[in-house]
């Protein structure tokens, strides 16, 4: 009997019968998710952007990605950028309406009634000081950070400009970015807990909101003392003329700890300083972080530890480069930096288990 004859007696579609699933392809299941860890990282740094932004930010960073796939694999992710939504001029009922006390009064002379504008977004002001410190290091990496700041600082002054604003960056900045997603995380488990009142739940989320506010303001107090300091009085116009004294700015290859410079005549070295110069990428370079995470307690490397673990993380990071470096000479510089930074997470770690295994250390947290 052919198929096409027990197709109709079963009622069933032959399309049903000759359908053979496609075979998952690893290697796009692998991209797909580089590519959804990196939206997830730039939404942190800024969650006002949106799919465009994130893409054209994705593209920098070598992704050939299209807007509607990186739309797609936002929705999947549940990331949505925050941005004034509409109807929010509807009255909120569960909250006291108060009475308009200028309703029938008649203003005769000069301030004898004022008006508050409290519509000033505070988040909003805070990641765009974030965002002007995040220009002045840009624009440091390229030599010039006079072009960010006020015209006449002396080299030594656009020096400690950027050393300060790289201090901000990831110090207050960047822990201020992450409790305001805590704190936005523990505002969704309160709305989401179905045994609490609406009264309750605004109570919690209000006293969220204050904490958040009050982070926010230290920020941007911080930002501000900044700007006071080396940014009030930029003047665009002519700052974009103004060639400057060349500072020098120290680079990711003259940040690295002592004792990778020491070893600058070693092939592992020579191997990542060639990639670092070739494409720009600082995660090139041998990176080994003394402050880390494991199973949600932080760690923070000793100066008595320190030596041991960098030893730790040099010895893993030359040992897979000589494992797997057998045809550096032939490959691209892609898989180069590929090669590179898998040493990097493979040293890392080993020098984290190391850390974890050393006598009091899992007391300390």
């Amino acid at each position: 009997m052919s198929v096409r004859r027990q197709c109709e007696l079963l009622g069933m579609n032959r399309s049903s019968v000759y359908y053979r699933p496609k075979t998952p392809d690893e290697e796009a299941r692998e991209r797909k998710e580089k590519i959804m860890a990196r939206i997830d990282w730039w939404s942190t740094q800024n969650p006002t952007w949106g799919a465009r932004k994130i893409c054209q930010l994705l593209r920098m960073e070598g992704y050939l990605v299209s807007r509607k796939t990186v739309s797609k694999y936002m929705g999947e992710m549940g990331i949505y950028p925050i941005y004034p939504k509409a109807n929010l001029s509807k009255r909120n009922f569960k909250e006291a309406i108060v009475p308009y006390l200028l309703r029938s009064f008649e203003a005769h002379f000069p301030n004898q009634a004022w008006s508050v504008d409290i519509t000033y977004d505070v988040l909003n002001s805070f990641y765009d000081g974030a965002a002007l410190i995040s220009e002045v290091l840009d624009a440091a990496k390229k030599g010039m950070p006079q072009n960010k700041l006020r015209r006449g600082l002396t080299a030594e002054e656009a020096t400690a400009a950027y050393e300060e604003a790289e201090e901000l960056s990831s110090g207050v900045i960047s822990e201020t970015k992450k409790a305001i997603n805590e704190l936005y995380a523990d505002i969704d488990r309160i709305n989401a807990n179905d045994t609490l009142t609406n009264a309750e739940k605004y109570t919690c989320t209000s006293e969220k909101r204050r904490e958040m506010l009050a982070l926010t303001l230290k920020a941007q107090e911080a930002i501000g003392a900044y700007k006071e300091k080396y940014i009030t009085g930029m003047n665009v116009a002519t700052n974009m003329l103004y060639a400057g004294t060349i500072a020098h700015i120290p680079t990711a290859y003259e940040k690295l700890p002592q004792t990778f410079r020491d070893d600058e005549g070693e092939e592992y070295m020579q191997w990542a300083k060639s990639v670092y110069d070739a494409t720009g990428k600082t995660s090139a370079l041998p990176h080994p972080s003394t402050t880390f995470s494991s199973n949600g307690i932080e760690y923070n490397v000793d100066d008595e530890h320190a030596d041991g673990f960098l030893k730790e993380y040099k010895t893993a990071y030359k040992l897979y480069l000589k494992q797997n470096g057998k045809q550096w000479a032939v490959l691209s510089s892609e898989d180069k930096l590929e090669i590179l930074k898998k040493a990097h997470e493979k040293a890392r770690d080993k020098a984290k288990a190391w850390y974890l295994d050393q006598p009091g250390v899992k007391k300390k947290k």
